[in-house]
């Protein structure tokens, strides 16, 4: 380590970066790219489709962009979606084996003050990021552990020896960051977490900006998913609920799109065919910006039947659209969709729930339109840019400056 008059170069800038962070000016002013403190975000490709990327493009378009040096690590795999599966098993094993060096490198280089890494709780991203959550302790680099998908509890489930790794390996952060209550709940199980944050996702809502208007007057109720077609989303629950929904005589003129790619597409083609559904379902092609919001925007009930989840943007984003949610009571939902004033709550694969949320709704033109309104108002109170620059703010605060909030949740 190269010194700087006498003292350590981490000491010497040390007492700036602390007058930088005390100055008191919180997104009061931009500040000098000079005197801005380095944050070393990890995460996929960024042009990528899917919640990582999603999550990067919101921190770098966020208010945090004026207040920080924010920087790209780039991990994972490469291409258009997350998680790809473009780039050969050689290629992306080469680049995951040079990746630490490449880690090492742009710490000397970049001297970030925080290194922010965001991960999934499975075991091939636990291992991986193990790697660059030592090599930035290594380097006495302030850590923010950000998980965005798994439930510690079904990773380590019984086995005692998980348990006690996960405690170390999470120890080792300065702050961990969840979606979730549900995971605060989990982690505090840790008695080595130094600092506990909850910080949802958020959406850019500047993309949303219209309050739906739900008619009554529309051709057909309309029904909608979007994400990643694979079994684990219930899409087949869903198709069945849609049979058993079609064969209603009070039931009529609805009908659902599925939007979305993934290796699941071809077997639900074949169940909507096998269940004669091809009048009321419809597989289209994935949908991207203007279209995306369009879609949403058109819905009258978002349908998320996923068996497990962090907190996903497609809920947030229908949210904003103003497009109440029939979605299943796992990970981040519940926090972000009160039942009965933003949508339907129900159990992980169950098809009769499916129906009676369905019928509830589609049966109540006036409670859709209610929800619509509450759904608004709610993405603008909570789930905004702003609201999740500024918690992250703090949290890059405290743990520089080193405010003593040990298991504090923001």
């Amino acid at each position: 380590m190269r010194l700087h008059g006498g003292r350590r170069e981490d000491e010497a800038g040390q007492e700036s970066l602390l007058a930088s962070l005390s100055g008191g000016m919180r997104f009061g002013k931009v500040m000098n790219r000079a005197t801005r403190t380095k944050v070393m975000i990890f995460g996929p490709q960024i042009s990528a489709v899917g919640g990582g990327p999603t999550h990067l493009r919101n921190l770098f378009a966020s208010p945090l962009s004026d207040r920080y040096e924010l920087l790209h690590f780039e991990i994972g795999s490469r291409g258009r979606e997350s998680p790809a599966s473009e780039e050969s098993i050689i290629d992306m094993s080469a680049r995951l084996a040079w990746s630490p060096f490449r880690l090492i490198w742009q710490i000397v280089r970049l001297r970030p003050a925080i290194v922010h890494l965001n991960s999934s709780l499975n075991h091939k991203a636990f291992w991986r990021d193990l790697t660059y959550l030592t090599i930035a302790k290594l380097f006495r680099r302030k850590v923010i552990y950000q998980v965005h998908g798994g439930s510690l509890q079904r990773f380590c489930g019984n086995n005692n020896l998980l348990w006690w790794l996960a405690d170390r390996v999470f120890g080792m952060a300065d702050a961990v960051v969840v979606l979730s209550s549900v995971e605060e709940a989990n982690f505090r199980k840790l008695r080595r977490v130094q600092r506990l944050a909850v910080i949802r996702n958020a959406v850019d809502l500047r993309e949303f900006d219209r309050e739906t208007a739900h008619s009554e007057s529309k051709r057909a109720t309309r029904l909608v998913y979007l994400g990643r077609l694979t079994r684990e989303k219930g899409l087949f629950e869903a198709l069945d609920a849609m049979r058993i929904v079609a064969s209603d005589p009070s039931m009529t003129n609805i009908e659902f799109l599925i939007a979305g790619s993934g290796p699941a597409r071809g077997e639900l083609a074949h169940h909507i065919a096998a269940a004669n559904l091809d009048a009321s379902v419809k597989l289209v092609e994935p949908v991207f910006g203007a279209k995306k919001v369009r879609f949403l925007e058109e819905a009258d009930v978002f349908l998320f039947p996923s068996y497990h989840e962090g907190l996903p943007y497609s809920v947030l984003e229908s949210l904003a659209a103003g497009t109440p949610v029939i979605a299943t009571r796992v990970g981040g939902i519940p926090d972000a969709v009160i039942e009965g004033v933003h949508g339907l709550l129900i159990e992980p694969r169950n098809v009769l729930q499916i129906v009676e949320a369905i019928k509830a709704l589609v049966s109540r033109s006036d409670l859709v339109a209610t929800m619509s309104r509450n759904c608004h108002k709610w993405a603008r109170e909570e789930f905004g840019l702003e609201r999740l620059a500024q918690q992250f703010d703090d949290l890059y605060h405290d743990i520089v400056v080193g405010n003593d909030c040990h298991r504090n949740v923001v």
